[in-house]
């Protein structure tokens, strides 16, 4: 007789391959953080900043302009196409106040588009996904568990994945993995990781400390019953980061997440 693997039993098998990655690469070492610094000696954190106010009010703006010409319907393909455009253009928006602000020779925040580093990324993310996965899976396992029994009425699906279960359409279903997987990881690593986690660590000098404050303002943007899920996720993104100094891996690693939710949400159905 063929045995097939249920999700439960490959659960537990990620996971267990999970517990071994994290062994290998001793992830509670604090020398683990001590990884590249994408500061200048000398450099103040006030450019890092003002890319950040700026990013954040493009996206606002974009946002803005998007919900008043296309709609805030999720349900219609018009309002998610918003969405991801403005995400885009918020990534352009933060590219090029980085280099104004910043000045060209200044310290990248390790995203240069060169093969070599994309790669890495990719190498380091396929790794990193073997701990933040079964780690993100099992916390998300418990907060439904607690949700359940004491928040039972609350709704817990993200908006996007809502919207295409109730209209899925070939365009509803192309734009929410556009967004999902391109957009929404660009924006929002380059924002949280890139630029605040950048900040917090020279502003606290301490990479730990920089790391859960920023993995906690990731997860506030996030709806409330996610925040635990997410701010585990935050905390793995952000540790490849200080790691590895390589803002693909953290890219990457999301582009992986959200679209293995998405690819579970349509089995689920």
């Amino acid at each position: 007789m063929i045995r097939t693997f249920t999700p439960d039993s490959l659960l537990m098998l990620f996971t267990a391959l999970g517990v071994v990655v994290a062994v290998r690469l001793r992830v509670w070492s604090r020398q683990a953080l001590d990884g590249p610094s994408r500061l200048d000696p000398e450099e103040s954190l006030t450019g890092l900043v003002r890319v950040m106010c700026i990013g954040f009010l493009a996206l606002c703006l974009a946002s803005a302009v998007a919900m008043h010409y296309l709609g805030d319907n999720l349900n219609d393909p018009r309002a998610t196409i918003g969405q991801t455009m403005a995400q885009a253009v918020t990534v352009v928006v933060m590219v090029v106040a980085g280099k104004l602000v910043r000045g060209s020779q200044t310290r990248g925040i390790g995203w240069e588009a060169k093969p070599d580093r994309i790669v890495q990324g990719l190498r380091a993310a396929i790794i990193g996904c073997c701990v933040a996965l079964p780690a993100t899976v099992w916390t998300n396992a418990a907060t439904e568990m607690f949700l359940r029994r004491f928040a039972p009425n609350i709704e817990r699906i993200h908006p996007l994945i809502k919207a295409m279960h109730e209209n899925n359409s070939p365009a509803m279903r192309i734009w929410v993995a556009i967004s999902a997987v391109v957009t929404a990881p660009l924006w929002e690593e380059l924002f949280f990781r890139g630029y605040l986690q950048t900040a917090l660590r020279g502003f606290t000098r301490r990479p730990w400390l920089g790391l859960l404050l920023a993995s906690a303002a990731f997860a506030a943007v996030h709806p409330a019953w996610s925040w635990p899920a997410i701010f585990v996720l935050a905390l793995c993104l952000g540790y490849a980061y200080e790691r590895t100094g390589n803002l693909w891996t953290c890219i990457l690693m999301h582009a992986i997440f959200n679209g293995t939710e998405l690819m579970l949400s349509r089995v689920s159905g």
